[in-house]
């Protein structure tokens, strides 16, 4: 009678349950003295694949030019190869028509821009140091730029930068004008 007493709670108690919107197990009834068994747990679900995440490639290469430049007969190309996550260094070529026909003035720089957030990318401050030639001897100098390099995921960017240069004549005297304001925009590809 007890046997029978529990086995009709339970059935009412996976009824009342099952009426919550929550599927229940009935209840096997079976002779008086039998063990109910419950059901088997559901297989584990299948694992899910692997999510891909996208991640960052670190560019080595840039290649880049000064679109605007060439409007006012400034010439300008830039090839920088990282050395690190953080650091590249950087060749420039520069060539600017003075006008009148009275010459070229060239300059080629060495540099080693640091970046913050990683090579290619964001902000940066750029040491360097030029060699600049007008029409007489070459003057040698320094110089020290801050900037910032947006870069999207196919390699495309955009540079930008500004600072101050010292120039220094062949003799290694400062020229009477030797502070000045130097700077750059370019475009490029990066890979």
């Amino acid at each position: 009678m007890f046997k029978r007493a529990v086995l009709a709670c339970l059935a009412i108690s996976s009824a009342a349950y099952a009426g919550d919107g929550v599927t229940a197990a009935s209840p096997i009834a079976g002779p008086p003295g039998s063990v109910m068994i419950a059901p088997p747990p559901p297989p584990p679900a299948p694992p899910l694949a692997p999510v891909a995440t996208h991640v960052d490639e670190l560019k080595k290469t840039n290649l880049q030019v000064s679109p605007v430049g060439v409007m006012f007969g400034f010439y300008s190309i830039a090839a920088s190869r990282a050395v690190s996550s953080n650091v590249a260094i950087s060749v420039e070529l520069d060539a600017a028509n003075t006008g009148g026909g009275s010459g070229t003035s060239t300059q080629a720089a060495l540099s080693l821009p640091i970046y913050f957030k990683r090579t290619f990318s964001g902000p940066f401050f750029e040491p360097g140091v030029f060699v600049h030639e007008d029409f007489g001897p070459a003057d040698a100098g320094v110089e020290m730029m801050v900037g910032w390099t947006y870069l999207v995921d196919s390699g495309l960017n955009i540079s930008g930068a500004i600072g101050v240069s010292r120039r220094i004549d062949n003799d290694g005297e400062d020229v009477a004008d030797s502070l000045g304001a130097t700077g750059y925009f370019r475009v490029g590809y990066a890979f």
